[in-house]
């Protein structure tokens, strides 16, 4: 099934906010921002807008392990990292030429029409707290 693609005020609201957002907001974060435009808006009216442009390729959608989903406004080629400290998502930047037949050794067991890279670590803000406490 097609997702529904219609521009609609509170759509056009939801994407501004994932657009405006210096980092990679969860759900939530996108509601606060939306509602401060526009009180009335439900909380499920945002959720429910961020499913529909992720599934239609205008945002990405990040999975982070044992906490909200995270999402981005790029939808050029490049990974995510996220600080198994604090839990921050940051871009990570990839070599040119990364595809998937590149990643794929032999033949894979199905159509691959797309692919994430997600590396785990500590970000640099927690790495700079470690050094300063020893």
């Amino acid at each position: 099934m097609r997702p529904d693609t219609r521009q609609t005020v509170q759509r056009s609201l939801v994407l501004e906010a994932v657009r405006a957002s210096n980092d990679h907001p969860t759900a939530i974060d996108v509601f606060e921002t939306v509602r401060g435009k526009h009180p009335s808006i439900s909380r499920a009216t945002v959720y429910r807008n961020l499913n529909v442009l992720a599934d239609a390729g205008r945002i990405q959608r990040i999975s982070v392990p044992d906490a909200a989903d995270r999402f981005d406004w790029r939808l050029d080629a490049h990974g995510h990292g996220i600080c198994v400290r604090c839990g921050k998502v940051v871009d990570v930047e990839l070599n040119d030429g990364i595809s998937i037949p590149s990643l794929v050794r032999g033949d894979a067991p199905m159509d691959i029409d797309s692919f994430t890279v997600v590396f785990s670590g500590i970000c640099d803000e927690c790495r700079g707290q470690e050094s300063n406490s020893l």
